[in-house]
């Protein structure tokens, strides 16, 4: 007796057709996968010569090299072939914080499995006796827009998959303090709207600028998670030549790294006094003060005599 198979490699669910020949004329045939009988069969006659011919569906087992063996109940054959494994998403597209589900078959039984996007791990799990599995699930982090990888393993087999991160720019932010034109002191509050996008957080980069181009820019803050932001004593601004006026504007960027930029207002600062000559006043006015309290004091008490 013989037999052969049409293909020796398949995935889940794949069709193989086994072919035999020279065994018992009008006996029963069994087939078994590593000893296990292949479910949904039906019965198998073995032909006058003794030949047969019939497909099966590869059932849900684990990955790697399997034996499918052929019987009349006398005479036995046996030949091997190879589960590949397969994965898949759902969905395969949407935003930062989008829930994912894999699901998988064909992997190496009792192995981890490993799922990461990006580079990055997301889940982990032990695989199954079936080497399948349908509830692995993780929750997309930060990245960029456009298509990611996501990497399905269980250190011998892996997938590769797409995630496609939406790509749509949020809202651009509208600017509000300070007011267009405005005349500003040295140490500005900037204040604009806040921004809300399907890829969560939104952060911000204020810029402030000695000319429209932007190309000298004095203030340049990055990663803002408030729409506010007032200098510090060290970023005060000092009054321009002639007047001149800053310009200012603020860049949303989402966390899918899709990025709108606000409009630009401009602003004038006046005179500020350097912080040692402001202190200095203060000290003069607080010794024109002691010296008027101690004068009033000595009036008062020579108008009582």
């Amino acid at each position: 007796a013989s037999m052969t198979l049409n293909v020796a490699i398949g995935e889940v669910g794949d069709t193989i057709t086994v072919s035999g020949a020279n065994f018992a004329s009008g006996s029963n045939i069994t087939l078994t996968i590593d000893g296990v009988a292949i479910p949904n069969m039906g019965t198998i006659t073995a032909g006058a010569n003794g030949g047969f011919t019939v497909a099966f569906n590869i059932p849900t087992i684990a990955g790697g090299l399997h034996t499918l063996a052929v019987t009349d109940g006398t005479t036995s054959k046996s030949s091997q072939f190879t589960v590949t494994a397969r994965a898949s998403l759902t969905p395969t597209s949407g935003n930062v914080g989008s829930a994912v589900t894999v699901s998988g078959d064909g992997f190496i039984a009792g192995n981890t499995l490993t799922i990461k996007y990006a580079g990055t791990v997301v889940a982990t799990a032990i695989l199954p006796l079936t080497g399948a599995f349908t509830n692995a699930t993780f929750t997309v982090p930060a990245s960029d827009g456009g298509a990611n990888t996501v990497e399905v393993t269980d250190g011998i087999n892996t997938i590769q998959l797409t995630f496609t991160m939406e790509t749509t720019a949020p809202s651009a932010p509208s600017l509000t303090l300070p007011l267009s034109a405005s005349k500003e002191k040295g140490i500005v509050t900037f204040d604009w709207s806040d921004v809300t996008d399907a890829s969560m957080p939104v952060t911000y980069n204020l810029q402030v600028a000695g000319d429209s181009g932007f190309s000298n820019i004095v203030v340049n803050k990055t990663g803002l998670t408030a729409s506010t932001y007032t200098l510090t004593e060290a970023e005060e601004l000092p009054k321009l030549a002639d007047g001149g006026q800053y310009y200012w504007r603020v860049i949303a960027t989402d966390a899918a790294n899709n990025s709108s930029t606000s409009a630009v207002n401009t602003f004038t600062v006046g005179g500020n006094l350097p912080g040692w000559l402001m202190w200095l006043w203060i000290g003069i006015g607080v010794v024109v003060v002691f010296i008027f309290a101690i004068w009033l004091g000595r009036r008062m008490a020579y108008s009582s005599y």
